[in-house]
């Protein structure tokens, strides 16, 4: 190995020996440093999953009472008649309710029909109507919400499918199968 280099100055071999050490000393520092953000991030997402899980757990284990009427109950409370006029002004209403106001390409078709969707278990007198209701709205974000405000109108709904349809724009095309009910029966 040579001693001296082409100007005749002593080359000094221990400052190459430094500088590797002190390169490898901030790799390894850095190292440290990385993997202690990772650990922190890694017991932060930890503890919010513990978090979430014992909130899931607590909604599953938690004990809601349902109660159901038998239709002896409530078939007092259905109508005798109806419009389909009536019927349209109140599902835009609860469209309006649940923001949906800005819907495109609306579509109503009202149907009646002398079975209901539960088969024989309501009296003769009980006629279905079914409602499907298609529309595209550009955000799917409210339509949990007309379900919500749909069961909290004096009128009695029963929904059959919801089929939602996001295209790649984020539009989304709603399809709604339903039913409401009325007792065909004459009132002196």
């Amino acid at each position: 190995m040579r001693k001296v280099n082409v100007f005749g100055k002593k080359i000094s071999h221990i400052k190459i020996v430094y500088f590797i050490a002190l390169i490898f000393a901030l790799v390894f520092a850095a190292r440290l440093f990385i993997l202690d953000a990772q650990e922190k991030r890694l017991a932060y997402y930890e503890d919010q999953e513990k978090e979430i899980i014992s909130r899931i757990n607590a909604i599953v284990n938690s004990s809601q009472s349902e109660s159901y009427h038998l239709i002896g109950e409530i078939i007092q409370y259905l109508p005798n008649t109806y419009t389909t006029a009536q019927l349209r002004d109140e599902v835009e209403f609860v469209m309006n309710l649940s923001q949906l106001s800005q819907a495109t390409q609306v579509n109503f078709t009202f149907s009646e029909q002398n079975n209901t969707p539960f088969g024989n278990q309501v009296p003769n007198t009980v006629r279905a109507i079914r409602i499907q209701l298609s529309f595209s709205i550009s955000s799917a974000n409210h339509i949990l919400d007309f379900v919500t405000n749909l069961y909290s109108v004096d009128r009695i709904y029963y929904i059959e499918t919801v089929n939602v349809t996001i295209n790649a724009q984020g539009t989304a095309v709603v399809g709604f199968t339903f039913y409401t009910f009325y007792n065909n029966v004459a009132v002196s």
